[in-house]
């Protein structure tokens, strides 16, 4: 009976820890390939300075059409800031936890405890209805060269047909429905990377290194909802009690 007990009392603390310890977390697996790499704020400005940061990345392996992986861990219990109302988008402060993002030798990830922020909702300015779902969060790679400062993994669609409350999504956006890009009605999904680079300043008499912007926009297409870590040890450390009582309660 002593040890049947013991064996309901562990099976008991383990059903119990690990969901407090992680409740809400949600964790997405992204997928995708590189649509564009810029490396100026202006598309139309070109120049030497661009052409060395494009070389940069493309050295590590960051170019049109590579394929790339992310990760983004999101907070769906995070408290909305504003008015709420479902015609206008719902900001949540803090809520983006950790976004990752990897091509090539190419690495980034949020710093620990530099928390982001999310955008959820429908948006009615004029002249076109959009729906937004966007998570950005500040960003650092380990690179001395190539220093990322923030991502923005974004869904924007002005598809009325394609409603989204101010409510975090049950399960992860279906990237086909965001592939369709026109002047009138964009509908993109984005895993948006912005950094800076260092290139040498070309005037001889003050020669220098300078900072310069770039810009990795990476269409996703896949997304994976992974199962929270409480789930995962939840599965490692039940299924044993469970034995474990069975074989007490048998015995």
């Amino acid at each position: 009976m002593i040890r049947n007990r013991i064996a309901i009392a562990f099976l008991a603390s383990v059903l119990a820890w690990p969901a407090a310890a992680n409740a809400g977390l949600i964790t997405w697996e992204l997928e995708g390939t590189i649509r564009e790499v810029s490396a100026s704020l202006n598309p139309f400005l070109q120049g030497s300075d661009n052409e060395e940061i494009l070389r940069q990345l493309q050295a590590v392996g960051v170019e049109r059409g590579v394929d790339w992986r992310g990760r983004i861990i999101f907070d769906s219990e995070a408290q909305g800031v504003g008015d709420g109302e479902d015609s206008e988008p719902g900001a949540f402060e803090g809520a983006t936890i950790r976004i990752e993002f990897r091509a090539g030798s190419f690495a980034a990830a949020t710093p620990l405890g530099a928390a982001g922020d999310a955008w959820v909702g429908q948006d009615d300015a004029l002249p076109y209805y959009s729906v937004v779902l966007s998570f950005s969060a500040p960003m650092a790679s380990p690179s001395s060269l190539l220093q990322v400062d923030s991502a923005n993994l974004l869904f924007f669609s002005q598809d009325e047909t394609r409603p989204l409350s101010n409510a975090w999504p049950p399960e992860p956006p279906d990237p086909s429905d965001f592939l369709f890009f026109n002047p009138y009605a964009p509908t993109l999904a984005s895993f948006l990377v912005y950094g800076h680079g260092f290139v040498a300043d070309d005037d001889p008499l003050n020669p220098n290194v300078v900072e310069h912007p770039f810009g990795i926009d990476g269409r996703i297409t896949s997304i994976t909802a992974v199962p929270e870590p409480s789930l995962l040890a939840l599965a490692l450390f039940a299924a044993p009690a469970l034995a474990l009582r069975r074989k007490l309660h048998g015995a």
